[in-house]
């Protein structure tokens, strides 16, 4: 991924965020960047200022190697594994290639099934012709869950559209204490979505 397409992946994050109404006392969000590794940037806080947050993206460095989703949604799961049965989780991959075969490597259906089986409410944001859009439909429940860019330069208009989709299809099953996760990624709590952006 060139440096650039980057940027616009964190700038994506940080308004995706803004929208779902990340700050003190309304949504939380933590951070995880995956390559060959997956790490988790950002921790939670409740009290962190959304300013905090943008600049903590801002500094997130980028993961080269071999693209294992496999890996981004064992950590997610891993993280989620703390959370209570009764509260609403949402994961929105972001991804511009495929998934890595090496050995010992999972498909990104096979890594999403603790997910799904926890009640995970999950998209993918496919960037460009790359993603192979078979091996992520089992990531997520409903085909209308995958929102397919065909540039980088996309998310630059269309993470309101993403927002909405995520609140208009989710919005039945949130509550004061429901979770949302993105990838670069963000895991979210929100309570509840707000938009603080427009356009």
């Amino acid at each position: 991924m060139a440096p650039e397409d980057y940027k616009k992946e964190k700038e994506f994050v940080k308004r995706l965020a803004r929208y779902l109404n990340v700050s003190p006392g309304n949504s939380r969000a933590a951070l995880i960047t995956y390559g060959n590794r997956a790490a988790e940037v950002v921790g939670f806080d409740l009290n962190r200022p959304f300013s905090n947050f943008e600049a903590a993206v801002d500094r997130a460095p980028y993961v080269g190697g071999d693209r294992r989703i496999d890996r981004s949604l064992d950590k997610t799961s891993q993280i989620m594994a703390d959370f209570r049965p009764t509260v609403t989780k949402i994961v929105v991959l972001l991804t511009s290639g495929k998934q890595t075969s090496a050995f010992g490597s999972k498909t990104p259906g096979e890594a999403a099934i603790p997910l799904l089986k926890g009640g995970v409410y999950s998209y993918v944001v496919a960037i460009s012709q790359k993603p192979d859009i078979s091996e992520l439909r089992p990531v997520v429940q409903e085909p209308s869950h995958i929102l397919r860019m065909a540039l980088f330069d996309d998310l630059r208009t269309r993470w309101t559209t993403v927002g909405e989709i995520i609140v208009d299809t989710s919005s039945k099953y949130l509550d004061d204490h429901s979770s949302v996760i993105l990838f670069m990624s963000i895991i979210i709590f929100p309570r509840p979505y707000v938009s603080g952006l427009s356009g």
